[in-house]
């Protein structure tokens, strides 16, 4: 196993990093504020230009976005606020007297009757946002509610609104923030029931999915769509009768399948299809009985299936998530997770990696150059870093977010240290920390920086390139 390993690896450059273990020096630590006790979702931008968090007012709760406070509202989208992948802009749902509104950059927009606050989604610039709402009663059951008065949901895309539609999934953005998609569910009136008077559960739901404002062919339920990496293509997952298909730029592909991803009883969860960098390629898995398939350029191979990971919310209901499939930046190799037995390993394009307990969720990231891999994996009761082939041991009971400088040279985790936190870059121990507040975010000069809260104080920390601390 090690020895085929060692054939993917001689395919790169070793990168040889100080022990994982980890040293604490080389950091420089900037306050940006005092958070008092029992805020809500706190999430800052790596670069530490922007902070918010909800607080409670009374009755009321009012967001605060870098010390000032805004509005106050009768409540707030659970999870938010949110901040643009840029840093550049924050919004957040809000619900008053009159219904709900989506409040971007301090800016209330129209109010609805419900917003899905976990819609929203920014492009990577900030540009451009986009989430879904409705108008209608949702305070009368399902069973209860006609045709008639059925919910009217929209994607709102900044102040446009789209078409009206039965239902909605969550909208996506490409990466250049100049094309939109959705799946949009449409009632179909059952003639036999009662016509456009019949109750919602006599009648029948179809999907399509809408891309630009152009809906696609209708099917029994679709998938989350993916754009491509320049856009110009997109895929998702349909269910035509009991089976499961691909559909890429409008057109049916590949075999069916028993699922597309992921299909637990009463359980609602997906694993997205991936496309390459170069947007040539694209890879989902599938499964047909108990047999699970690697499904790349549309030809299958059978797998071991993925780690399928189950959360529980307080209603009962399930989200599953799988790990996702990785391509390597020229699209050569791809990667995904397997688990039997147990155990969890990576296997990049067929061979397998060494077994281990677990792999991080996130599963195994390429660097930029395209010349290293790395993941992090539970041996035993704590956790190593897998590297190019070599075991790195740490001695941290977490490990999460690994991260590749821009010119692959570096790389940074955040790792749990009982309840507190650390980040490690090329071995560098971080301070202590209660918690990592925002993603890890390498600088140009490929210092590390990041926001993390520490005795209700939030610190913008930066982990000093070598070359920095040498002076």
């Amino acid at each position: 196993m090690y020895r085929l390993w060692a054939a993917i690896a001689s395919t790169v450059v070793l990168l040889a990093l100080p022990g994982c273990r980890g040293r604490e020096t080389g950091t420089q630590q900037t306050p940006l504020g005092c958070i008092p006790k029992n805020v809500k979702s706190l999430t800052a931008s790596p670069d530490g230009t922007h902070y918010a968090y909800v607080l409670g007012r009374g009755d009321k709760s009012v967001v605060v976005v870098d010390g000032a406070e805004g509005q106050a509202y009768d409540e707030v989208g659970e999870g938010h606020p949110l901040i643009s992948p840029d840093g550049s802009r924050v919004a957040y749902a809000a619900r008053q007297k009159g219904g709900w509104t989506m409040v971007e950059d301090g800016s209330a927009g129209s109010v609805f009757d419900g917003l899905w606050a976990e819609s929203l989604v920014f492009a990577t610039d900030g540009k451009r946002s986009a989430y879904a709402a409705f108008r209608g009663d949702s305070s009368r059951p399902q069973w209860a509610r006609t045709y008639q008065d059925r919910l009217r949901w929209v994607v709102v895309d900044g102040n446009q609104e789209s078409a009206v539609f039965d239902d909605v999934g969550m909208p996506v953005l490409s990466a250049d923030g100049l094309r939109l998609a959705f799946a949009a569910g449409t009632y179909q009136p059952n003639m036999a029931f009662g016509g456009p008077f019949a109750t919602v559960n006599r009648i029948e739901k179809t999907w399509a999915v809408v891309v630009d404002g152009r809906p696609g062919h209708s099917y029994g339920s679709v998938g989350r769509p993916v754009f491509s990496t320049d856009g110009k293509r997109v895929a998702y997952a349909a269910r035509r009768g009991s089976k499961w298909l691909m559909v890429v730029d409008g057109k049916e592909q590949g075999d069916l399948y028993d699922a597309v991803g992921v299909a637990v009883l009463n359980a609602i969860g997906e694993c997205r299809p991936v496309f390459s960098p170069d947007s040539r390629r694209l890879a989902y898995q599938a499964r047909r009985g108990d047999q699970w398939y690697l499904v790349a350029d549309g030809k299958p191979e059978a797998i071991d299936g993925p780690p399928i990971h189950v959360v529980l919310d307080q209603t009962g209901q399930a989200t599953v998530t799988l790990p996702p499939l990785v391509f390597s930046p020229d699209g050569k190799l791809l990667a995904h997770v397997a688990a039997a037995n147990g155990a969890a390993w990576v296997v990049v394009n067929g061979t397998a990696g060494p077994h281990y307990a677990e792999v991080a969720g996130g599963g195994p990231v390429f660097s930029p150059d395209g010349q290293h891999i790395a993941y992090a994996a539970k041996k035993g009761e704590t956790w190593c870093i897998m590297l190019d082939g070599s075991e790195q041991q740490t001695h941290y009971s977490s490990l999460s977010s690994v991260l590749f400088s821009p010119d692959g040279n570096h790389l940074a985790y955040i790792a749990g240290q009982g309840e507190r936190s650390v980040v490690v870059a090329n071995g560098i121990r971080g301070p202590e920390c209660d918690r990592i507040v925002s993603g890890l975010r390498f600088q140009d000069d490929n210092a590390v920086e990041y926001v993390a809260l520490r005795d209700n104080r939030l610190y913008h920390i930066q982990h000093l390139p070598p070359q920095a601390r040498a002076r």
